[in-house]
């Protein structure tokens, strides 16, 4: 009876000492297929709660550039959050002024840009890979708030880019 009870003892200290202490690993999410309008609407939403999916992008990305508040360096305040649906945003404080910028990790690999390196404030643009100088340019016209965002296919390639002024 003594080693039945030694034997329940070693296997129930066992059991729970072998508990993992760690964060469960994101789970994959169902990806749904958005018209463009969806996309546009989505991506001009500036309260998107963020997703416990892992993204298809595997380093945290950020808004860099030009900025008042951070001159080219990755800062906690541009770093964008995985919303979902292959989905980056990230809203930010913007003053009035003409931005350089790119879509990096910290260590520039991966890195983005918009197609034809220009774009405009609430209007759909493709994205594309980034380089050395191959910086998107954007006016922002009016001091605000603004929501800067990233879309991806299932695998990290570029879809889209989009800043949007916050209403």
């Amino acid at each position: 009876m003594d080693m039945m009870k030694t034997s329940l003892a070693a296997l129930f200290i066992a059991l729970v000492g072998c508990q993992s202490t760690t964060k469960p690993e994101a789970t994959a999410e169902p990806i749904v297929n958005l018209s463009q309008d969806e996309v546009v609407a989505f991506m001009a939403a500036c309260d998107k709660p963020d997703s416990t999916a892992k993204g298809p992008i595997s380093k945290p990305l950020f808004v860099v550039g030009t900025f008042v508040d951070s001159d080219w360096k990755h800062v906690p305040q541009r770093k964008y959050t995985y919303k979902g649906n292959n989905f980056y945003q990230v809203v930010t404080q913007e003053k009035v002024g003409f931005y350089n910028m790119q879509y990096a990790t910290e260590l520039w690999t991966p890195q983005f840009t918009a197609k034809g390196n220009q774009m405009n404030v609430g209007e759909l643009t493709p994205l594309t890979f980034g380089g050395y100088e191959l910086d998107t340019s954007v006016d922002i016209k009016k001091d605000g708030k603004y929501v800067w965002s990233l879309q991806f296919e299932e695998k990290g390639k570029p879809v889209h880019v989009m800043v949007n002024k916050c209403q």
